[in-house]
């Protein structure tokens, strides 16, 4: 029912260099995404690019330096490179501007989430950025694709247009370093072997749910995460696994779950309900912080 997890990370874009002291994230950058013919292509419409351009916008006004807006994940295959006919950067590259692509490290099968990637490139690319850190190739292309890039860039110059003409420029430049820097992704990858199409189709009529547990129990154990060389983190690691499971079993006992809830709904699991009434707490107490973030979203306890 569920999607075997090879790996489980976050990721943002750029190391901010202000942060070189912490343990740095996984980097999105130097990533070449192909996105193959069974998927439909680029859709967005000015009201979803609209949405996320205001979302990073509004997450400014209470900006600490630190804190990461989380995005929905991106679900991937890795895959020995291939060629490709078409590449993004074909239809971003403005006139006055030569659009390069850095050295890539990784080449992925791009299952879902081909719409955030794209329209996060198609932002940079009219925030003067000649640099592309990412690169989004195709097997196939269509008209219709095309037609709906055109359409998001002219919402994006539209949107940056409403700013007055002075600050603009700084405009530009402020959601290009948080879009780098502050932009939290859930890098969510799947074994070589599975099928990709399955995935993809299962993914987008919602038979196959990314669960809120599932993703805090993933990160939580992720060994990514710890000293290979402390026995002490490693212990403390083994530790919260068991922990986790104890408090899953004890989740199954009817009598004591009768004392928390009297919700027995099979559509989530019960640590998943858990985690949605803490988030729900939390989204009330600190409104401010974490007004961006829509309860309907199948994922809210997670990106909280």
């Amino acid at each position: 029912r569920y999607i075997t997890i090879a790996k489980l990370e976050v990721r943002t874009i750029s190391q901010n260099p202000k942060d070189e002291k912490d343990k740095p994230y996984n980097l999105l950058s130097h990533c070449k995404f192909i996105v193959k013919d069974y998927q439909r292509g680029y859709r967005w419409e000015a009201k979803q690019v609209l949405e996320l351009l205001n979302d990073i916008y509004d997450f400014t006004s209470d900006f600490d330096g630190k804190t990461k807006y989380c995005m929905q994940p991106v679900v991937i295959k890795k895959i020995e490179d291939e060629y490709t006919k078409y590449s993004l950067n074909d239809y971003i590259i403005q006139k006055d501007c030569t659009v390069i692509n850095d050295e890539i490290n990784e080449v992925c099968e791009l299952v879902d989430g081909q719409q955030r990637l794209t329209t996060i490139l198609l932002i940079l690319s009219k925030c003067s950025q000649k640099i592309m850190p990412y690169v989004i190739e195709y097997s196939l292309i269509r008209d219709i694709d095309k037609y709906y890039i055109e359409k998001a860039l002219e919402t994006i110059d539209t949107w940056f247009s409403s700013f007055d003409l002075s600050n603009i420029g700084i405009m530009k430049s402020y959601i290009e370093q948080m879009i780098h820097w502050n932009l939290l992704f859930i890098w969510y990858e799947v074994d070589k072997d599975v099928n990709s199409t399955e995935i993809f189709t299962k993914l987008n009529i919602g038979k196959i749910p990314l669960t809120n547990a599932e993703l805090f129990k993933a990160l939580l154990l992720n060994e990514d995460f710890v000293d290979a060389n402390s026995e002490t983190e490693k212990m403390s690691l083994n530790k919260m696994s068991i922990e986790w499971d104890f408090v899953e079993q004890s989740l199954r006992d009817e009598e004591f779950w009768g004392f928390i809830s009297k919700n027995t709904s099979e559509q989530e699991t019960r640590i998943d309900f858990l985690l949605k009434l803490y988030a729900l707490k939390e989204k009330k107490n600190k409104y401010e912080k974490y007004q961006h973030l829509k309860e309907e979203d199948q994922l809210f306890p997670f990106l909280l």
